[in-house]
C-alpha cells in the first residue's frame, strides 16, 4: 500500500492536508474568536521544535502533502523560522502560514529563506476604526505595513475576511478593489458558532450568497476551477481580482474535508468542531502511526454545527 493510501477514512476521505497550531496564545482579541480575558496554555507544554518536527515528519510519511503553521498567532513565537526552516526538508507539496499580520514583518527575511512561500494574513476590515473594534488592538498600520511588504517581497498572499453584519459587511466591495490592486487573493468567510462566537453568531451571520450578491453589485463575477477538497469556491472578477468564498455553514465541505490539525501540546484533532484527539507527543513512530489510524475513524462525515471550544484554541 502507498502512502498516499495510507489516510483515507471510511468515507473515502483521504487526509492530505495538516494545520499545525504552533501556541494558543494570541496578541489580538477578535471579538468573534476569543473572551476579552482569555487563558492561555503555558509555553512549557509547547511542542520544542525538534519534538514537532519529529511528530510532523512521521504524520507526512503517511501521505500528508501540505503543512500550514497557524495558531493562536504563530509570529509571537521566536522559534517560528527554526520551526519552518526545518518543515522545509519535508517531502510536502506546500508549507504555508496563517497569521493576524501585526508582528509578521519581523519574520519575512527568516521565513524568505525556507519553503513557507504561502501567507494567509487574517484582515478583517480595511478601516483604521473599523480594524480596532474588531480586533481590539490598533494594530493596522502594522498589519498592512507587513501584508504589502509580503507582496513586494514575492510571497503568495491571501487575505481572509470574517464577515460580519453591521460590522464590516459593507466593506466587501473594498475588499475586492484590493484584490484587484495588489493581486492577492481575497476570501471571504461565513461566521461560524465557535466558542466565544456562538452566541452572537445568528444575529452577525452573513451567507455565502449574500457576499456573492453583493459583489456582483459592483462587479462581474466568473468561477475558477479548485481543488475538489478546496474550502473556497473561487472567482475572477471582471476587472482581475482574485477572490474566494469559505462557506462552513451554509455549503458544508465535511463530505470532501482532507485536513487534520495538530495542537500546540501535540494532540492530534481529525475535525474542527468535534471535541477530542489522540496525544502523539512522546510517543514511538511506530504508535504514532496507529495512533494516526485511530484518528481516521474520529473524523464524523458531518461535523456538529457549534463547538464550545475557543477558536484560538483549536487553531482554526
Amino acid at each position: 500500500m502507498s502512502t498516499s493510501e495510507l489516510l483515507i477514512d471510511n468515507f473515502g476521505r483521504r487526509i492530505r492536508k495538516l494545520r499545525v497550531s504552533l501556541l494558543d496564545n494570541c496578541n489580538f482579541r477578535c471579538t468573534y474568536c476569543m473572551p476579552t480575558n482569555p487563558k492561555f496554555m503555558h509555553k512549557s507544554k509547547w511542542l520544542e521544535p525538534s519534538e514537532l518536527f519529529r511528530i510532523v515528519s512521521i504524520i507526512s510519511s503517511l501521505g500528508i502533502e501540505e503543512v500550514r503553521l497557524t495558531g493562536g498567532e504563530p509570529t509571537l513565537r521566536n522559534d517560528l523560522c527554526e520551526i519552518a526552516s526545518a518543515l522545509s526538508a519535508l517531502n510536502i507539496k506546500k508549507l504555508a502560514l496563517t497569521t493576524n499580520g501585526f508582528l509578521l514583518g519581523r519574520h519575512l527575511k527568516g521565513l524568505a529563506d525556507t519553503r513557507c512561500k504561502n501567507i494567509n494574513v487574517s484582515l478583517d476590515s480595511l478601516d483604521q476604526e473599523t480594524f480596532s473594534r474588531i480586533a481590539m488592538r490598533d494594530g493596522f498600520q502594522e498589519t498592512m505595513d507587513s501584508i504589502l511588504k509580503s507582496i513586494e517581497m514575492g510571497f503568495n498572499v491571501k487575505l481572509n475576511m470574517v464577515v460580519m453584519k453591521g460590522i464590516n459587511d459593507h466593506e466587501i466591495p473594498h475588499f475586492v478593489t484590493f484584490a484587484e490592486k495588489t493581486g492577492t487573493e481575497v476570501r471571504f468567510l461565513e461566521l461560524m458558532k465557535i466558542g466565544h462566537a456562538s452566541s452572537t453568531q445568528s444575529s452577525l451571520f452573513v451567507s455565502a450568497q449574500t457576499i456573492e450578491d453583493i459583489i456582483s453589485q459592483s462587479s462581474i463575477i466568473t468561477p475558477e476551477p479548485s481543488e475538489p477538497d478546496a474550502t473556497a469556491s473561487l472567482y475572477r472578477t471582471n476587472k482581475g481580482g482574485r477572490i474566494g468564498i469559505i462557506a462552513p455553514v451554509t455549503r458544508s465541505f465535511c463530505a470532501t474535508c482532507s485536513r487534520w490539525r495538530l495542537s500546540p501540546d501535540g494532540h492530534l484533532k481529525a475535525c474542527l468542531m468535534n471535541e477530542g484527539g489522540v496525544s502523539l507527543r512522546g510517543l514511538s513512530e511506530q504508535d504514532i502511526v496507529q495512533e494516526c489510524i485511530k484518528a481516521l475513524e474520529l473524523k464524523p462525515f458531518k461535523g456538529r454545527r457549534e463547538t464550545s471550544e475557543m477558536m484560538h484554541a483549536i487553531g482554526g
